[in-house]
């Protein structure tokens, strides 16, 4: 895993760089954002992360909302 999370960091900054925008503040939240090794590939000024209670899981989140969905009649 430790792998995976490197080498998307990397894809990550080479994408920023090709797009111009390298100067930019990156703001990361979400469930895999809250990686330690992603915090370690982005470590620097311009890279920000969100505090953990922003950074949940979406699964829940989604489960809860089909769950909704299904009791309304909307999901079946």
């Amino acid at each position: 895993a430790a792998f995976i999370f490197t080498v998307a960091g990397e894809a990550v900054k080479a994408l920023l760089a090709i797009s111009g925008k390298e100067e930019l503040p990156v703001l990361f939240s979400g469930g895999v954002s809250s990686s330690e090794i992603l915090k370690t590939v982005f470590s620097g000024e311009r890279y920000f992360f969100a505090p953990p209670i922003y950074s949940a899981d979406n699964a829940m989140g989604i489960a809860s909302l089909c769950r909704k969905g299904v009791q309304n009649g909307s999901l079946s």
